[in-house]
């Protein structure tokens, strides 16, 4: 009597799990989340790029030539490329749709180059890579890179961003903290109607094209970007969103300081990038003496800058955090000896990561920079961005500046000033630098003009004390340059110029989702090596015999319980 009635409540119960798990799924498909446990979310897109392919008109589609035989490293990248690519399908649909491709599959040689060739005409880059073959070593071509197309439009994503002829972790996990902003800046480039235009200002002797190639390159990825001439033109920067100042080096006339602040008080924003003393590494290589004299540059633009509530000092600013200097120190055999010193010229500034445009950014270099002071004015927010050290020391207009002072120990703690400003965020409605009372009537009138004697909305500018910033190092011998945060002492990309300038130009041009998305970290949790090889034996010996004594174990509690049932 009992079997039967046994057999019928299993059938329920399996009845009723039937159920459950059918309604689980008709609820799933109404109901959409998802859940990430790891501390920095890395399996999780930020907000910004949901809502960007939430909104998404058309099929973006993405080939990834990320397919074949790869080094461990390559496969790690490969799989972080396809999981992240999930994770946008997963909130776009058919929106996103991908495919791996193999470029190097064809036999014949030809066909492949023909291929590669393809790929290079299209912005891809390729990278030679070694892999362990049947016999030897081989040498194999690929291109971690991808071709996203939408609506007739196509752009090239480089996925894989190196210097270095054989990427290190450290590189692989650069490029995979950079895949949600990669691939969210190219969909953006794809379908954004009308783009944000930069203007460069030429003209007063800033620096020149090659010297800030890098940053225009990158900049070029995300606006249009362009040199912009003033030369007394009253609609020279109408077009523009944005204008950025170099590092001019001669006095601004009236006119052209006028037209720029016409241009604020009309809603553009500014990065200003402006030297307080009259230094620069070329002048100290060029003389005998080592040594040169920095003065106060006057460009003519402290009054205006003043009146927008900043003021870039005439004074150096020398810091325990500097970059290196390789000097001569003599010979080894034929060949001169060079040895590293601090620099204490060059500061070196490490991000508090309080703002949103220096969270998560490698510290910034500069080269004789000068203290930004910022004054009065309630209705103006000012923001430290970057600050020197505690072991900074303030030089007054006119300093020497000789390579004696490597030799020099110097007490930073005894005569030290503290952490000094060198770049400041202004946020508000500005009060022009010109006030009707400065200016000739006929030009308050003036339609053409349409003076502002302030701000029509609230806008931004930043201002930064050292020109250089932007500067990116050159081999003029050869024609080339390095990128923005390359020390060629090091030989290696080192600071985070590029993504602080970045940051700052986004913020400026109020694409905050593209700082959000780019400050974005993956830790790369590495084992202790140490620990790994003393303690190496032990656990190759846990992993083997524990899930066998496991097995066993279970073998044994399971025929006890058999036995104790059915005996």
């Amino acid at each position: 009597m009992k079997k039967p009635a046994t057999r019928s409540n299993s059938f329920l119960k399996v009845g009723i799990g039937f159920i459950i798990l059918f309604l689980l799924n008709i609820a799933g498909s109404f109901l959409f989340t998802r859940l990430d446990l790891t501390t920095e979310k890395r399996h999780s897109l930020t907000p910004e790029t949901v809502q960007m392919i939430e909104d998404l008109d058309d099929v973006v589609f993405i080939r990834v030539y990320l397919e074949g035989e790869f080094p461990a490293d390559f496969k790690r990248l490969r799989s972080a490329v396809k999981e992240r690519l999930d994770e946008l399908k997963a909130y776009a649909g058919k929106k996103i749709q991908y495919e791996f491709i193999n470029p190097s599959e064809n036999p014949d040689q030809k066909t492949r180059q023909q291929t590669w060739q393809r790929l290079v005409e299209r912005g891809l880059e390729p990278t030679e890579i070694t892999i362990q073959g049947k016999d030897a070593l081989e040498r194999k071509i690929i291109f971690p890179g991808a071709i996203m197309s939408y609506r007739g439009k196509e752009v090239a994503l480089q996925i894989l961003r190196s210097q270095e002829t054989a990427p290190g972790p450290e590189t692989m996990n650069s490029s995979i903290n950079n895949l949600e902003y990669n691939i969210a800046n190219n969909i953006r480039r794809l379908t954004e109607k009308t783009s944000k235009r930069v203007g460069i200002l030429a003209g007063q002797g800033e620096l020149g094209e090659q010297d800030i190639a890098d940053f225009k390159k990158a900049a070029s990825d995300l606006y249009t970007v362009e040199e912009v001439r003033i030369d007394s033109q009253v609609s020279a920067l109408k077009n523009f969103d944005c204008l950025i100042i170099a590092k001019p080096d001669s006095q601004f006339t009236e006119k052209n300081k006028f037209i720029i602040d016409q241009f604020i008080m009309k809603g553009g924003t500014v990065l200003w990038c402006v030297d307080g003393i009259s230094a620069n590494m070329d002048s100290l290589a060029g003389t005998s003496k080592q040594e040169v004299l920095g003065m106060s540059q006057n460009i003519n633009l402290n009054d205006m800058l003043f009146t927008y509530g900043a003021r870039i000092e005439s004074n150096l600013i020398i810091d325990r955090s500097c970059a290196p200097i390789a000097l001569k120190v003599g010979q080894f055999g034929d060949q001169p000896n060079y040895k590293l010193f601090p620099w204490y010229f060059h500061p070196v500034l490490i991000s508090n990561g309080k703002h949103p445009i220096t969270v998560n950014i490698d510290p910034v270099v500069t080269q004789f920079v000068s203290k930004v002071d910022t004054v009065g004015f309630p209705f103006i927010k000012k923001t430290v961005l970057l600050s020197t050290s505690e072991n900074s020391i303030i030089q007054r207009a006119p300093v020497r500046i000789n390579l004696g002072i490597v030799g020099l120990k110097l007490d930073f703690k005894r005569a030290g000033s503290g952490p000094q400003p060198v770049a400041v965020l202004l946020e508000g409605k500005f009060k022009s630098a010109y006030p009707p009372e400065r200016i000739d009537g006929r030009i308050t009138s003036s339609k053409m003009i349409n003076y502002q004697k302030e701000a029509i909305k609230p806008t931004k500018m930043i201002v930064i004390g050292d020109g250089d910033v932007i500067r990116n190092p050159v081999d003029k011998g050869r024609n080339l340059f390095y990128p923005l945060g390359y020390d060629k002492n090091l030989k290696r990309k080192v600071y985070g110029n590029r993504e602080f300038l970045l940051n700052s130009l986004n913020y400026l041009l109020d694409d905050s989702g593209l700082i959000a998305v780019r400050s974005r970290e993956i830790k790369l949790r590495k084992l202790n090596e140490e620990k790994l090889l003393n303690e190496r034996t032990r656990w190759q010996v846990i992993n083997v015999v524990t899930p066998l004594v496991l097995v066993i174990a279970m073998g044994v509690i399971l025929f006890f319980i058999r036995k104790k049932k059915y005996a």
